[in-house]
């Protein structure tokens, strides 16, 4: 039974036969018995025995929308709650030592989707001295209090109120403002808009603009205007001034390439980790690029000098360090390349994500998984119908299967979540030498 509540993926690996760890998580998530093998024989190629683990890392993806209902309350919208059940095992692969992850949502409402998670009851808080999720906000923080969590393992509310704030978009708007001191072009910063009348006065002031919830998920809360709002995007408008105070506008761009600047800030010191290069599909994450660092760096300079990004990133080092006093984690600056009469320029502070992103899983999967000389893709997927995402995961084992040497991946396909028959979302690697 104490194998059933421990969620660390190496301690399994190295203490239990790849079968009966197999046999486990099959009880545990109601995998068939051939869907992970790949997986778990990666995993066993390369971890090492670690001690028990004292943080719990867990994968809150609906953070962002959390954060805007900014209620301790707040229950998931259905196809939140069906992506982080299908992708809750998706940071084992970046974990570091002293580290577990919960392969189980810690969400009650989550029995709604047919009872494919067992009750986070199961999970013995005591066990651990600490949590890191996807994101703190103050349903994660009530949610995890319900689990059996005590205050002192978990941030005190002040903080997480805090983040709450800098999470704003506004905070974005203030580096942009900051970067204006270095000697490029960067288009203007995004302005916080108060009234209806400041709306329509800024939709007036570019050929085409897009408005932001200051608080908003991924892809959620953009509208686009030309001229004049629709009327049902004005209708939009006037609730968001209701709820939120403010809506964001900022000159639209042909966007020809997005990524981000990753950064750990701890309580010493910020560091850059590395570039995330990634593509959307309108404005939700679709993919990022694997490589090493010169591999990325060199997508990022056919359209922006070295010397630009450099002098970027060492300003943007110092406002985290400066602005984002009191907070330690990830912090993602997305950016993007746009298309101009010049060629190309750059806007350098679109977001400021005070959480764990998809572009920091592939930068870490990248340094960790990736061969030397190999690169390739991270993709999210979603599909409808769960039996075409089975047959084409089976297919795509079968036309690409996985390559390793000495425990990185050359090329293949690798799927970082179970693909079952009642799987709609995906994380999967498709690696070329």
């Amino acid at each position: 039974m104490i194998l059933i509540f421990c969620y660390d993926f190496s301690f399994f690996l190295t203490a239990l036969s790849l079968p009966c760890y197999i046999f486990i998580i099959q009880r545990k998530i109601g995998l068939t018995e051939t869907l992970t093998t790949d997986i778990l024989a990666t995993f066993a190629a390369t971890k090492k025995a670690l001690p028990m683990s004292k943080t719990l890392l867990h994968f809150n993806p609906d953070h962002d929308l959390a954060m805007a209902a900014d209620s301790a309350h707040y229950t998931a919208p259905p196809n939140a709650a069906l992506f982080a059940v299908d992708m809750a095992t998706l940071p084992c692969w970046i974990t570091s030592e002293g580290e577990a992850v919960s392969p189980l949502p810690l969400v009650e409402e989550y029995h709604a989707l047919g009872g494919r998670c067992t009750s986070a009851s199961t999970l013995i808080a005591k066990a651990y001295d600490s949590v890191i999720p996807w994101g703190w906000n103050k349903a994660e923080y009530h949610r995890l209090l319900r689990q059996g969590f005590l205050p002192e393992q978990l941030p005190n509310p002040s903080s997480i109120e805090r983040v709450r704030k800098l999470s704003h978009r506004s905070t974005a708007s203030r580096l942009a403002q900051s970067l204006c001191a270095l000697p490029f072009p960067f288009p203007p910063a995004a302005e916080q808009l108060t009234t209806m009348e400041q709306i329509d006065t800024y939709i007036k002031k570019y050929p085409a603009v897009v408005l932001k919830a200051p608080w908003s998920g991924s892809g959620r809360g953009l509208m686009w205007a030309t001229d004049s709002l629709t009327p049902a995007n004005e209708n939009r408008c006037r609730k968001l001034l209701l709820s939120q105070g403010c809506v964001m506008g900022e000159m639209r761009q042909e966007v020809i390439q997005d990524f981000a600047m990753e950064f750990l800030r701890t309580e010493t010191a910020t560091s850059f980790t590395g570039y995330s290069v990634f593509g959307t599909k309108n404005g939700v994450y679709a993919y990022s690029l694997l490589g090493d660092e010169a591999y990325l760096e060199s997508v990022l300079t056919q359209y922006i000098a070295k010397d630009t990004l450099l002098a970027v990133r060492e300003a943007c080092t110092r406002f985290i360090a400066e602005e984002l006093k009191g907070y330690e984690g990830n912090v993602g600056i997305d950016m993007f390349v746009f298309r101009n009469a010049d060629g190309y320029g750059l806007n350098p502070a679109v977001e400021v994500n005070m959480r764990n992103t998809m572009g920091n899983v592939a930068l870490e999967l990248s340094k960790r998984w990736l061969a030397p000389g190999s690169h390739g893709r991270y993709y999210i997927d979603f599909y409808t119908e769960a039996s075409q995402l089975l047959s084409n995961h089976l297919l795509q084992q079968k036309e690409k299967p996985l390559t390793l040497h000495e425990g990185k991946i050359v090329k293949g396909y690798l799927s970082l979540c179970p693909v079952t028959s009642t799987t709609h979302y995906r994380a999967r690697l498709e690696i070329e030498s």
